[in-house]
């Protein structure tokens, strides 16, 4: 009598589900049966070698579509930034010396010329009064050195009548000739004394004007860096004592753009920016122009951009931080598919070679998910079940979306952006 042996039974179903081809999907009854192990050896052996006949037969994959679609798409350009007034002027002072009064304070509106700080001006007014009796010695001295050129110029005529009459000797001739000159001379050197003491009276004038900090320009102050008494050394570097700002109704967002954007933003651009205090509340703003300069900030190159606003009722302060949206390009009604597409490369397996179009025949030779060629970018739409390669041109994209401009698509197409995994 034979033994008797439990084993499953099997039922093999060909699907185009898995990545590799098809998948197994196994119905399993068990069942009482009676044989030798032999047979249920060769039972296994016959069901592997079905299994591994159909392992070559193409079969298909499931994926994931998107169909393509008529729809807008704008272009934007992300960057950080913040709020700073159209103007702003560093108030300092080209004077060594003590604070001795503060007028204004902070948010102060002032007025070109206003004076917004003294210096201790003693020494100042001393070495004015130095330099103007200076002036006056040099006047004093040249008109002299005036008199001694008239009494030179008399004594040279007297001498050179009295030479005609051959009186006085061609000595005496020469003699008062050179003190003419010399006088002449002493009378130029007293000028130019005068023009030095004059141009000191004048320094010292404007030593002890400075010694009154005055706002350049109409505006408020932002900040004051001095308190009274403090000592001020400009003999190194020009200490900043106030920051005043033109308007603060006319303001400005400068933003740091990325060296790969840097190109596509452009002078008149349309953005939208908001700040951390403003809630969801965006702004519009024009940008006005993008430095040439660029600048480091943490490794990263790029490229300062000014967008212009009316601050008409205040609601920023200068100093805030922004996020700015900056649209480099808009599109309106055009064909669209999912970035992901351009990126999706299906498996060798997934793509049956005779399901191929012509222009791309070549494809599975040449691999798939090989670069793009200069003609275009492929993308894969899903034929009969199959996805076909398609060159396409492309437009403009965004982070989700890119707008095709030439190629084998139309709206309605469904564009393969994913393949799906294996169901166990």
């Amino acid at each position: 009598m034979w033994p008797t042996l439990q084993f499953e039974e099997w039922s093999v179903t060909c699907s185009r589900r898995s990545p590799g081809g098809f998948r197994y999907a196994g119905k399993r009854n068990r069942s009482a049966a009676s044989g030798s192990a032999g047979i249920a050896a060769l039972a296994i052996a016959l069901m592997m070698a079905f299994g591994k006949a159909n392992m070559s037969a193409p079969a298909g994959a499931p994926f994931v579509v998107r169909p393509a679609f008529h729809g807008d798409l704008d272009v934007r350009v992300s960057a950080a930034g913040t709020v700073e007034p159209v103007r702003i002027v560093e108030v300092s002072t080209e004077l060594s010396g003590t604070i001795k009064d503060i007028l204004v304070d902070y948010n102060d509106t002032v007025k070109a010329g206003q004076v917004l700080a003294t210096l201790d001006d003693d020494v100042p007014t001393r070495q004015l009064a130095r330099a103007r009796a200076t002036h006056a010695l040099a006047e004093a001295r040249l008109r002299e050195a005036q008199i001694n050129r008239l009494l030179a110029a008399s004594e040279k005529d007297r001498k050179q009548r009295l030479a005609e009459r051959q009186v006085a000797s061609e000595r005496d001739l020469e003699t008062a000739v050179g003190a003419f000159r010399k006088a002449a001379a002493l009378v130029e050197v007293q000028e130019a004394e005068a023009r030095i003491a004059a141009a000191e009276v004048a320094l010292a004038t404007s030593n002890l004007e400075k010694t009154r900090i005055v706002a350049p320009i109409d505006g408020v102050v932002l900040r004051r860096n001095v308190e009274r008494g403090q000592v001020i050394a400009a003999s190194f570097q020009s200490p900043v004592l106030f920051r005043v700002a033109a308007d603060i109704r006319k303001m400005q967002v400068k933003v740091d753009v990325d060296e790969a954007d840097a190109l596509a933003v452009k002078p008149g651009q349309h953005a939208m920016f908001k700040g951390e205090s403003m809630r969801d509340r965006n702004v519009p703003v024009v940008v006005e122009k993008i430095y040439l300069g660029p600048e480091v900030v943490q490794g990263v190159v790029t490229y300062k951009a000014i967008l212009g606003f009316n601050n008409d009722e205040l609601q920023l302060k200068p100093g805030m931080t922004t996020s700015t949206d900056i649209t480099i390009a808009e599109r309106r009604n055009v064909l669209l598919v999912p970035n992901a597409a351009l990126r999706f490369a299906p498996s060798p397996h997934a793509i049956s070679e005779d399901r191929m179009p012509g222009p791309m025949a070549g494809a599975a030779t040449l691999g798939v998910g090989q670069s793009d060629q200069p003609d275009g970018r492929r993308l894969y739409k899903l034929v009969g079940g199959v996805p076909t390669p398609v060159r396409v041109q492309i437009g403009a994209s965004d982070s989700s979306y890119s707008e095709i401009i030439g190629g084998d698509v139309a709206v309605g197409d469904s564009i393969v952006i994913d393949q799906a995994p294996v169901q166990p």
